[in-house]
């Protein structure tokens, strides 16, 4: 979560955060992690035999990126847009 955390940190300084891309890394880098920690531990990847583990793996990810978004993105967003406003209204002053 850390990694999504930097990278969706990243992405809103670039004012790239949207959902579709929270939903989208949320899954894939939940997968990678479960996949990594499976290999290591278990000697397969998940979704190797069953692609219902695959499927929850990647839908639970999804579900957490949304939430992210929900809880902390759409936050800073609103906060960034309005000094966004403030910053140009100061500017238009000078």
């Amino acid at each position: 979560m850390l990694v999504y955390s930097l990278v969706m940190h990243m992405l809103a300084r670039l004012g790239r955060d949207s959902f579709a891309v929270s939903v989208f890394m949320g899954a894939a880098i939940n997968y990678l992690g479960v996949a990594v920690f499976a290999l290591a531990f278990l000697g397969e990847v998940p979704g190797h035999r069953e692609l219902s583990d695959a499927v929850l793996s990647f839908a639970s990810g999804a579900v957490l990126g949304a939430f992210y978004w929900a809880i902390c993105i759409r936050k800073e967003r609103a906060h960034r847009k309005a000094r966004e406003i403030d910053q140009a209204a100061v500017r238009a002053m000078e």
